[in-house]
């Protein structure tokens, strides 16, 4: 141990080789005395600092890419073909690959719902109905029904995303301390909060006052009622943009 590395000296690893002069490549009987040390592992449950892991037997350079077993060696990362790891006490487990493609498979498609979604209905969905339906009114009635079943989406998919986070950061032993993480779990928060305000109290609130009210849209635009409908209407969409944009910024750090 040299500064928190383990370090697997060259020297050492040649005392049984005798005194015979360094080649570029190692014979049969070489290779027959050299110890098979590969993988190694520092545990640090508290993460006061990432442990750093070197590996340096008689310049063989195990952690290239042919090998991969730099990967291995890492922290929990999932790069190309590279199981993430899982710290179990003092050992490492190796999680199954498919298993977590899953996860974040279904994390991906609960971000995309929303982001997506929102994005559609807002800029295509609604402009097409106000353009083509014969009446104002017709185009509101028919755009609430739509929005009353992409509320109910919206939710399950806020439901899967918070799910999959959680088994994600469980499965690859995230690192709270990472910045990139902690904006990732803010941006998470701030989405899930702007979503259920929108699609379960404010969206759901203006719809019942239009539904509720006889003649809604033949009411002065002084009603109160109106007032009300607009005032919750422009909450909810202010509401999902920020939702969006929150979705959008962990999908960056995701």
């Amino acid at each position: 141990m040299q500064d928190d590395l383990l370090v697997l000296p060259r020297q050492p690893l040649r005392c049984g080789l005798g005194d015979r002069p360094e080649r570029d490549e190692l014979g049969a009987g070489d290779v027959a005395r050299v110890p098979l040390v590969l993988l190694a592992h520092v545990d640090d449950p508290r993460r006061r600092r990432r442990t750093a892991l070197a590996v340096d037997v008689l310049g063989l350079d195990l952690c290239d890419e042919r090998t991969d077993l730099g990967g291995d060696l890492g922290d929990g990362g999932h790069r190309g073909s590279v199981k993430p790891i899982a710290r179990i006490g003092n050992t490492i487990e190796g999680i199954d690959t498919f298993s977590f493609d899953l996860v974040k498979l279904a994390y991906q498609l609960g971000l995309a719902i929303i982001v997506g979604g929102g994005f559609a209905l807002g800029a295509l969905v609604a402009p097409a109905l106000f353009r083509t339906l014969r009446s104002r009114a017709e185009a509101g009635t028919a755009f609430g029904a739509i929005l009353e079943r992409f509320d109910g989406v919206a939710i399950l998919a806020l439901l899967l995303v918070a799910v999959t986070a959680i088994l994600r950061a469980r499965l690859a032993d995230e690192d709270p301390h990472d910045w990139r993480i902690l904006a990732r779990w803010i941006a998470l928060a701030l989405m899930g909060a702007a979503t259920l305000y929108a699609s379960a109290w404010a969206s759901p609130v203006a719809r019942g006052i239009r539904t509720n009210t006889p003649g809604f849209d033949d009411l002065p635009e002084s009603d109160v009622r109106r007032r009300e409908f607009r005032r919750l209407h422009a909450a909810s969409t202010r509401a999902f943009s920020l939702a969006m944009l929150f979705g959008i910024i962990a999908m960056f750090f995701s």
